[in-house]
C-alpha cells in the first residue's frame, strides 16, 4: 500500500479515455491513471502533458489501471514518441505499473523497457493483473528513491 503521509493532490482530471489523479508522496508525485475507454496515442498524449506539468522531479511514478480491459494499441513509433515526451519533460527515471489482464502486455512492457534503456532512462516497468501488486511495487520504488537507492 502506498504511504499515506504527505499526501496532497497535485492534479485531478478527466480526459477522453482516462481519469487521473496526481498525488504528492514526500518529494515525489505518483500519477494514478484509470483507463475509461480505448487507449491509443491520441488519448495518451494529453495525459502525459497533464501529468508532466505537475511532476516535481526527474523521476516519474505511474500506475495505469486498465483492469476494465479497454483496447490498448500503440505502435513502436508511438512508443518512441511517448518516450521522447517524457525526456522532453525532464524525466530521467520512470517507475510504472500497469494493471491489466491482457496476456500480451508483458511483451509490450519489455519493449517499452528496452526503448527506455536505449534512451538512457533509468527505472523499471511492471505489468500485473492485481492493483495491490502495482501499489506495492510503486511504494517500494518510492521508498528506494527517498533513501537515495533508486
Amino acid at each position: 500500500m502506498l504511504p499515506a503521509q504527505h499526501r496532497d493532490v497535485m492534479a485531478a482530471q478527466t480526459l477522453p479515455s482516462f481519469e487521473f489523479v496526481s498525488v504528492r508522496h514526500g518529494t515525489e508525485v505518483v500519477h494514478r491513471i484509470v483507463a475509461t475507454g480505448p487507449i491509443f496515442l491520441k488519448q495518451r498524449l494529453p495525459v502525459y502533458e497533464a501529468t508532466l506539468a505537475v511532476n516535481p522531479s526527474s523521476t516519474y511514478f505511474c500506475i495505469l489501471d486498465n483492469s476494465a480491459g479497454h483496447e490498448n494499441n500503440l505502435s513502436f513509433a508511438d512508443i518512441l514518441l511517448l518516450t521522447q515526451k517524457l525526456i522532453d519533460g525532464g524525466i530521467e527515471c520512470i517507475y510504472g505499473a500497469t494493471v491489466t489482464a491482457d496476456p500480451g502486455y508483458p511483451a509490450f512492457v519489455d519493449l517499452m523497457s528496452a526503448n527506455h534503456s536505449a534512451r538512457n532512462m533509468k527505472g523499471e516497468l511492471l505489468a500485473t493483473n492485481d492493483l495491490e501488486t502495482a501499489e506495492a511495487f510503486i511504494a517500494e520504488k518510492l521508498r528506494l528513491v527517498a533513501a537515495g537507492e533508486g
